[in-house]
């Protein structure tokens, strides 16, 4: 688990430092920069959407949990409607 954190947060830590460190006036590098800030970004902000992979996809119990949590969901939508509607004529 904290692999996917340390691969995640290297990226924008790093771009970090060099925008405060080297921060210059050309054009080109600045949009080079900048690409490289929203791919780091991208990076930073996927880790917490990896932990639920990762635990999805590394402990069967949890999958089966998931399962049956759905599964559950699915039955009780049925039943709730499941009702007769009368009308007047």
């Amino acid at each position: 688990m904290s692999f996917a954190i340390i691969i995640s947060s290297i990226p924008y830590c790093t771009e970090q430092i060099y925008e405060v460190m080297y921060t210059g006036s050309n054009s080109q590098q600045s949009s080079l920069v900048y690409l490289l800030h929203v791919i780091s970004l991208i990076l930073f902000y996927t880790n917490p959407v990896s932990n639920f992979y990762i635990y999805f996809i590394s402990t069967p119990n949890f999958r089966h949990e998931l399962k049956k949590l759905f599964h559950y969901n699915k039955h009780t939508h049925h039943f709730v409607h499941n009702q007769i509607h009368t009308t007047i004529t």
